[in-house]
């Protein structure tokens, strides 16, 4: 952990961090810092406190002294000048007839550069106009070339909603934003309505976005087959910001309506269970009921009997889709229990082939061993009867029995 103190040099610019030392100023003072571009003036947003070191950019530039009273007017002085240095630089931008738009000035706190924001829709060759601003202010010159959004942030001004924009008000830095925020947001993509004054994507798009996502989520999908507290019914549409799905119910009665139902009183079900649940809706049960099972007295390994054991709870549900499932489970361990039988038998009948085979050949192991193959073969040619032609007759068939 390190100490840092959060310094802001313009209204709603970035948060820079800097070691306070042994200073202690409070929220909203100025401070003396010194930046890449010099001594500069800014004001405290944030006390000193400690934060990570992997958050901030070793190492830290320290503060120079809290600001006095002399340095404030000094910093009020160049507000002022800024002010005369957008008039001049207007005049030359539309005498030199360069195609930009100037859109703010800074002036550096110890007067030793003026900074010049300007768009552009391209490349502008603004060599002469630096020229002829150095030999009017007779210091270094900067131009920058900023886009609209900068533009907007720097400005300010109100947006669609009647409140300041968001960017000039109190966001520090840009996020992406997309189109597909405002598609999952169920927002109409009429240019006119998600476009703020920049005319890229209002920047509010991005703060309700995880919201929905998470939600969405969760949330049955629309069409989705649901069991209510009233029975089952079709999601019809979802209220994404309050949570809650509109259902079209069909009542006890057979009759339709909708009604809004939050995420915790919503169970999602197949298309089964809902026939089901209509055909008979006193055997459907959304919520699970804990019923107390009376095991009787236990009976303990010396022989004697005691009541001292509590009951157990065991969750019982009257659900068609629960009493299916144990039907199914049944019937798959039977169906298990008989194959694994029939492979013992085939086993077991196998092992008495096994056998008999081996038997046949020990028999002829035991056969003399000065004969060989040829031998063997042409005293069981010799030893066939033949039938009333001539013919050989076949070969019995081997007892399997």
């Amino acid at each position: 952990m390190i100490s840092v103190l959060g310094v802001r040099f313009r209204r709603t610019g970035k948060v820079y961090y800097f070691d306070p030392g042994e200073l202690h100023v409070e929220k909203g003072e100025g401070v003396i810092v010194e930046t890449a571009r010099g001594l500069e003036f800014g004001e405290v947003t944030d006390t000193p406190h400690e934060v990570p070191e992997e958050q901030v950019v070793l190492p830290l530039k320290k503060v120079i002294r809290a600001a006095t009273e002399q340095d404030c007017r000094h910093a009020d002085a160049n507000r002022e000048k800024e002010k005369e240095a957008a008039v001049v630089a207007e005049e030359r931008i539309v005498r030199l007839g360069l195609e930009m738009k100037l859109v703010d000035v800074e002036y550096a706190f110890d007067s030793s550069k003026i900074i010049f924001y300007f768009t552009a829709d391209g490349r502008v060759d603004f060599r002469e106009l630096i020229k002829e601003l150095a030999q009017h202010f007779h210091t270094r010159i900067e131009l920058r070339q900023i886009g609209v959004r900068d533009e907007t942030k720097m400005k300010g001004g109100l947006g669609p909603c009647g409140r300041e924009i968001c960017c000039s008000g109190f966001m520090t830095n840009f996020h992406p934003v997309s189109i597909k925020m405002a598609k999952e947001q169920n927002i109409s993509l009429n240019p006119s309505k998600i476009s703020g004054l920049c005319g890229r994507l209002m920047c509010c798009l991005e703060f309700e976005h995880a919201h929905y996502h998470d939600m969405r989520a969760k949330l049955p999908r629309k069409g989705a087959d649901v069991m209510t507290p009233n029975g089952p019914g079709v999601v019809v549409e979802n209220n994404v910001l309050e949570g809650k799905s509109r259902v079209r119910v069909t009542l006890p009665d057979k009759t339709v309506d909708l009604v809004e139902y939050p995420l915790e009183e919503l169970k999602v079900i197949s298309a089964e269970e809902r026939e089901e649940a209509l055909l008979n809706p006193d055997r459907f049960t959304m919520v699970e009921e804990e019923v107390e099972l009376d095991e009787g007295p236990m009976v303990f390994a010396d022989g004697s009997v005691g009541n001292d054991r509590p009951p157990t709870s065991q969750k019982a549900s009257g659900s068609p889709a629960g009493s299916r499932r144990r039907n199914n489970r049944n019937r798959r361990s039977r169906n298990k229990g008989g194959a694994q039988k029939s492979r013992q038998d085939q086993g077991s009948d196998a092992s008495g082939a096994s056998g008999g085979i081996q038997t046949q050949a020990k028999t002829q192991s035991q056969e003399p061993a000065g004969e060989g193959s040829g031998a063997r073969k042409k005293r069981r040619r010799r030893s066939r009867p033949q039938g009333e032609n001539g013919q050989k007759n076949p070969s019995p068939r081997p007892d399997t029995h």
